[in-house]
C-alpha cells in the first residue's frame, strides 16, 4: 500500500511494515471501523482492520503470520488485520433468498 497521508497514526506506518513484509502483492477486499475512518472521514477508534477477501487467497496465513492479532507488528502497533465473517469466497457463498 503507498503512503497515504489521510490514514490517521499509526495506520500508514503499520500498513507499510506489512506491505514490506509480504513476499508479494495481495488485495485486501475491506470493511468495518477502518474503511469508515480511512475512506470516509469518519471518527472512529478501531485496532483492527477487517478484511472480507484476500487475493490471492492463499496468502491468508502469511497475512495472519505478519499482521494477525498475535503477531508482532499487532504488538509494537496495537493494531492487527482481521478476517471478518469468515466469508472467502462470495461466489461460493452467496445465495438467492426468497419471500416465499
Amino acid at each position: 500500500m503507498p503512503s497515504n497521508p489521510n490514514l490517521p497514526a499509526p495506520w500508514a506506518e503499520f500498513l507499510s511494515e506489512v506491505d514490506q513484509s509480504l513476499s508479494r502483492a495481495v488485495e485486501l477486499h475491506c470493511s468495518g471501523g477502518f474503511v469508515l475512518t480511512a475512506v470516509h472521514g469518519l471518527p472512529r477508534s478501531t485496532a483492527d482492520l477487517d478484511y472480507i477477501t484476500v487475493v490471492p487467497r492463499d496468502a491468508y496465513e502469511e497475512l495472519e503470520r505478519i499482521a494477525g492479532r498475535e503477531s508482532k507488528l499487532a504488538r509494537k502497533y496495537k493494531l492487527y488485520l482481521q478476517q471478518s465473517g469468515g466469508v472467502t469466497d462470495f461466489r461460493r457463498t452467496t445465495k438467492i433468498v426468497s419471500s416465499n
